[in-house]
């Protein structure tokens, strides 16, 4: 329901255009433009280590007898293993029945098939990625999607008009994007120049969205309720000693487990900000694939517009981070109403 077109609503600081978006049909509060799945997506590595999931798509079909059961006794039966197609020996990885095709072929591209050069490299990648953000990773999986396509990575990627959002406001450099690149280079055995993935880590720290996908399996259990008193024990129990992410149900009786990580959306990529959005996104079935709906009334050929930051923050907060991390000042009609209030 959305095409790309070349917008100039956002004027950045270092002189460029941004790309934004525009809707083909009218559309009502409440209806949905669209399903996008991520070109890229990785669980956050502090979710991954509580809560298995699929690395492709961030699902999984654990119930609550299962999830207990991992997370206090770290076992795994073999019901909880149904929606798994394939298990990593080497790094643990877990491809779902539906991501399985590309989800396996993407991953031994990236594995480090049990190497002792390549398994500390990973374990580089992911204390950079801890003491930074998770966006290399991010990288990792999106140029190697490419080289299973075929494609060339390198400045020329920069031509192709579907990757032209790529260069985005740049950001200082940092010594941990040139020592990803290099840990990059050795898991993909290609040579990458420091300043192409720079450009690329830069425009997912910008673009990439936080997911938080609940589990359709467990909500669904809550829904026919069939949690016991006991499974809420077991999970209070385990979330006190454990910490783990979670969404909270029923004025906090319970913390469900959540699964947390980031994906990367083409077309949300190129949508400008607002602090007045006309447009929000939310997770559908499980996954990392996601929907976007309508917030007002839209009319054919309206821009369509997210908000990068919490909308309902002070007027000079929303502005400082917006200019901080994505380059721009806001000029948005939110703004320039508050700050004349």
């Amino acid at each position: 329901m959305v095409r790309f077109v070349d917008s100039v609503r956002e004027e950045k600081l270092d002189g460029s255009r941004g790309y934004g978006c525009i809707s083909i049909a009218d559309l009502n509060p409440g209806q949905s433009l669209g399903f996008e799945s991520p070109l890229a997506t990785a669980p956050a590595l502090y979710s991954r280590k509580f809560l298995p999931c699929c690395e492709h798509c961030l699902h999984h079909a654990w119930g609550f007898s299962d999830t207990i059961s991992f997370l206090i006794h770290d076992t795994e039966s073999e019901l909880a293993h149904s929606f798994v197609k394939f298990s990593c020996k080497d790094c643990g990885v877990r491809i779902c029945r539906v991501c399985a095709k590309e989800g396996i072929n993407l991953h031994r591209r990236m594995c480090h098939h049990g190497e002792p050069r390549l398994r500390e490299a990973r374990l580089r990648l992911e204390r950079i990625c801890l003491a930074t953000t998770e966006s290399p990773i991010i990288a990792l999986v999106f140029l190697a999607s490419l080289l299973e396509r075929g494609c060339t990575i390198g400045v020329e990627l920069f031509n192709d008009p579907k990757f032209s959002y790529f260069l985005r406001h740049e950001r200082a450099d940092r010594p941990e994007t040139h020592e990803a690149c290099e840990v990059v280079s050795l898991l993909l055995s290609t040579p990458l120049d420091n300043l192409f993935f720079k450009r690329v880590v830069d425009t997912f720290d910008q673009t990439n969205l936080y997911l938080e996908i609940e589990n359709e399996t467990m909500m669904g259990d809550i829904a026919a309720g069939k949690i016991t008193h006991a499974m809420e024990e077991s999970l209070k129990a385990a979330y006190a000693r454990r910490l783990y992410p979670a969404i909270l149900h029923d004025d906090d009786i319970y913390p469900i487990p959540v699964v947390i990580g980031s994906g990367h959306y083409p077309t949300v990529a190129r949508m400008n900000h607002s602090c007045d959005p006309n447009v929000e996104w939310r997770s559908v079935s499980g996954s990392a694939t996601i929907e976007m709906i309508a917030l007002r009334p839209i009319a054919a050929g309206e821009e369509v517009v997210l908000s990068y930051v919490d909308q309902t923050s002070p007027v000079n907060e929303r502005r400082s981070k917006l200019l901080e991390l994505y380059g721009f000042e806001c000029l948005c009609q939110k703004c320039l109403s508050d700050l004349n209030q």
